[in-house]
């Protein structure tokens, strides 16, 4: 006789399960808030350290996680709003631990192999340091909990130039923070109708900032090829028509919408990849 699954015919035990999943997952993602998204004088550990940790442990919890709440990166998107509801805030989860290097690979990873300069004491000021202290100029430097601040300066392409393994951290960073985006938003694409959750709105919303950080990463010469066009037109009409569907109930939605399509107008879907590797690592 072979063993029996008990959850496989009892609906209340599986719904149990994911309850349970989400609790512990929430407990990580408030870490992540906390540890990344917000300011520490005392913190001495720096982002990447801190990103590398908080992502170790998400894959942990996804490691241990029932046999039953398992699922492979490249399979379809599930039906079950339960499922896929866990799904979406695992990759939310690794999208918000990884996002800070893409902030800083579109606002100071420069494409001619150095950094931006800074402007002077910014570091100092934003991590609550003495301004006399001069500002880190490598990410590895930075303190865990500063934020970055925009220089104005966008990349174009003849920046473009073959980048040092100094940086491949940064852009491996940069590619788990867009592939899970991408995740995030798919996993619902399986359940029909309108998603039952809790906050359709905050979901819904949160959407709409994925899609930003994507279509910023697709116009950057440096991350382009971490967004295949395809994938973000497709992405990207999916959300208009649920944005709309919902806009009845949100005025919000309705602008999100909005900006959406307006986007879409400025954005070449037709571009071809010519090269995959372009700007980035082999």
């Amino acid at each position: 006789m072979g063993v029996t699954d008990p959850a496989e015919n009892d609906p209340e035990l599986l719904m149990w399960m994911h309850y349970l999943a989400q609790i512990s997952l929430r407990k990580l993602l408030n870490r992540v808030h906390s540890e990344l998204y917000k300011k520490n004088e005392d913190s001495k550990r720096t982002v990447t350290e801190t990103a590398s940790e908080l992502d170790w442990q998400l894959g942990r919890w996804r490691r241990v996680l029932p046999q039953q709440l398992r699922w492979d990166d490249d399979e379809s998107p599930p039906s079950d709003i339960d499922a896929a509801r866990l799904r979406a805030n695992y990759y939310g989860a690794r999208y918000l631990i990884h996002r800070p290097f893409v902030h800083h690979a579109l606002h100071y990873l420069t494409t001619r192999g150095t950094y931006q300069a800074l402007p002077k004491d910014a570091f100092a000021q934003l991590a609550g340091r003495q301004s006399k202290r001069s500002s880190p100029t490598n990410l590895a430097a930075l303190p865990a909990k500063a934020a970055f601040e925009p220089t104005g300066r966008r990349q174009s392409e003849t920046d473009i130039a073959p980048l040092g393994p100094v940086y491949k951290p940064v852009i491996d960073a940069c590619k788990s923070c867009i592939g899970a985006a991408i995740q995030s938003i798919k996993a619902f694409h399986g359940v029909r109708g309108r998603p039952i959750v809790t906050n359709i709105f905050g979901t819904a919303h949160a959407q709409f900032g994925n899609l930003l950080v994507l279509q910023a990463a697709y116009r950057s010469p440096l991350l382009r090829s971490l967004v295949h066009p395809d994938d973000l037109k497709y992405l990207m009409e999916e959300a208009i028509q649920l944005f709309e569907k919902l806009s009845p109930i949100s005025p919000t939605l309705r602008i999100d919408a909005a900006i959406l399509k307006s986007s879409m107008n400025t954005l070449d879907f037709n571009r071809a990849l010519e090269n995959p590797s372009y700007g980035l690592f082999g």
